[in-house]
């Protein structure tokens, strides 16, 4: 069961300058169970550098997709409940672990002006107790997240653009299969489209996820922004197979 949080109630929003009281405690595990962790394309390359896995294993094993009708996107998240796939005593991908992972206790919500609103918990988990004080910024600077905000920037800027496109069909089957498999399930045969991609792809280095990134959106491009076009190729392929 997904919660669903409504940032209004649930959240406290924060400025850079603001200070709040946080510390991990050791074997708690609060956050990791039953809470929503969004994966980026980025989270996912990553996780799967770490295990030697593909991106087809790591979604065997360890996600779920939820269409946000309220957002009119397909999400992926980590499987939670009743506790995080990766807990055990402790975070057993601690040092390649999601951005959200990351930032917490810490949220953030990128605006289409290109402001970000920084919230904070009012249900405080114990690690609130803590005396160790820090400010939003400093929180920020601490978490090691700093580099891979642009990445995070452009993901979030590329999913505005492509909400408020009018000629894309968001909620088509086939439109959410291209995307999953483009941006979250990416070893595959659509990223073989022509020999140049495929070339591209075998040539980049799997640790930069910025190169790695910037190929998921030239295939998007490809697929998503010629939708009704592959859609029709799939359909007669599918009647061709029966």
């Amino acid at each position: 069961m997904r919660q669903i949080i409504d940032f209004n109630k649930d959240m406290q929003e924060k400025k850079l300058h603001n200070t709040f009281k946080f510390r991990c405690v050791k074997g708690c595990k609060e956050c990791c169970s039953m809470n929503d962790v969004a994966l980026y394309p980025f989270d996912i390359m990553q996780i799967c550098q770490r295990l030697n896995i593909t991106s087809h294993e790591f979604h065997q094993r360890y996600s779920r997709f939820w269409f946000d009708s309220k957002a009119k996107v397909l999400r992926c998240y980590l499987k939670t409940s009743p506790v995080c796939v990766f807990f055990d005593e402790g975070c057993k991908i601690y040092d390649s672990r999601p951005a959200r992972c990351r930032l917490f206790p810490l949220g953030r919500m990128f605006n289409q002006d290109d402001t970000i609103q920084y919230y904070i918990p009012k249900e405080k988990c114990i690690g609130f107790d803590s005396k160790q004080k820090h400010t939003i910024q400093s929180w920020l600077d601490s978490c090691g997240i700093k580099e891979k905000d642009f990445m995070i920037k452009e993901w979030t800027q590329f999913i505005i653009e492509m909400k408020n496109n009018p000629k894309l069909p968001l909620t088509d089957k086939f439109f959410m299969m291209f995307f999953q498999k483009i941006f979250y399930d990416f070893d595959n045969d659509l990223h073989e489209v022509t020999q140049e991609t495929k070339d591209q792809y075998n040539d980049l280095d799997k640790t930069d996820f910025i190169a790695r990134m910037a190929l998921q959106y030239k295939l998007a491009s490809i697929y998503l922004y010629h939708n009704e076009d592959w859609k029709k190729f799939y359909e007669k392929m599918d009647k061709e197979m029966r």
